[in-house]
């Protein structure tokens, strides 16, 4: 097969009981569309690549595994595959999740091949949790674009909405289908606005480069199982973990507006969101290193954020004060 339609990017790590489950439900597409298979093992230290190495053995017409490598990081990695794309559309898939409709590939090409001036089609999402419980994404009040009643998105509308973004973005981008000629134009002519190590992330800048190229269309079917782990990149129990992902968003946000030349005055309440809540997350873990990211970060977008939190976080930049609290919240948890 040398001109898929479309290539399916698999990224993985560390992911030995799940990438198969992932693969296969790639495999799993019917309908009369050519796609092929990339899977980004990002240096996994288990089984990870033999697994995907036996699919390469079985599908080798269809799967094309990437050349090992030393651990890249998510943005390489994912933008590495990219690269290596061959088809017109691109969809992804994390080496955790799966694709939970059959049909995703077949109905999603059929939608942008009959309307050119679209760039992706997007889909509701199914979260599941480790205890089995499961929610669909437009039942969570964060992605208002997923409910049933949108069926279009103009560009603009939505280029806003993933920069407003402060808790989610509009859709998760594993249930989307694009084409990749937006993002690669946007690579070509800006490269550090959309693959940029220091944001520490892919699918926001992807997202903006699509919305700012075309409208987004809404496919009224879950097509992703999202797994929810109790820890990940965002949803860390180290607190400085935690800060730095947000703070980096924060950046990739900033950067990209100015890019894309929406005004700050209409992200206000994203960056406002976001700047108070990584104050409050450094500020209520007591952690020095926490605090001095936030006080770095706030200080060089000059963003602002309410009176009791700069005071917090200049409390807690005096170390007997530190210290003194640190005695207090021992107390308290007794």
């Amino acid at each position: 097969m040398t001109n898929p339609l479309v290539s399916v990017l698999i990224l993985t790590y560390n992911q030995e009981d799940t990438i198969a489950r992932a693969i296969e439900s790639v495999l799993a597409q019917q309908g009369d569309v050519s796609y092929e298979i990339i899977i980004g093992d990002d240096a996994s230290t288990d089984n990870t690549r033999r697994v995907c190495q036996e699919y390469v053995s079985r599908y080798p017409e269809i799967i094309r595994l990437m050349p090992a490598a030393p651990n890249k990081g998510l943005v390489d990695n994912y933008f590495d595959c990219l690269d290596a794309a061959r088809g017109k559309y691109i969809a992804d898939c994390a080496g955790d999740d799966h694709w939970c409709d059959d049909f995703k590939l077949c109905k999603m090409t059929c939608m942008l091949e009959e309307n050119p001036d679209a760039s992706v089609v997007y889909s509701d999402a199914i979260l599941r949790w480790p205890d089995g419980r499961e929610q669909f994404t437009s039942e969570t009040g964060l992605h208002p674009y997923c409910d049933s009643t949108t069926e279009r998105v103009e560009g603009n509308d939505m280029l806003v909405a993933v920069l407003n973004s402060s808790r989610a973005l509009p859709y998760i981008l594993s249930t989307a289908l694009y084409r990749k000629e937006p993002v690669k134009e946007i690579l070509r002519r800006s490269p550090e606005i959309v693959r940029n190590r220091r944001f520490g992330i892919e699918d926001l800048p992807v997202m903006a480069a699509l919305a700012s190229q075309g409208a987004a269309l809404h496919y009224a079917v879950p097509t992703l199982i999202y797994e929810q782990q109790d820890e990940s990149v965002s949803n860390s129990a180290s607190p400085v973990k935690l800060v730095n992902f947000y703070s980096r968003s924060l950046e990739c946000t900033r950067r990209l507006a100015e890019y894309y030349n929406i005004s700050q005055e209409r992200l206000k309440d994203s960056f406002d969101s976001k700047a108070r809540y990584i104050a409050g997350l450094a500020f209520n873990s007591g952690d020095t290193t926490a605090i001095s990211l936030v006080r770095e970060t706030l200080s060089c977008w000059s963003l602002s954020i309410p009176f009791t939190a700069r005071l917090n976080i200049a409390f807690f930049s005096i170390a007997p004060l530190r210290r003194l609290l640190a005695t207090v919240k021992r107390l308290l948890r007794r």
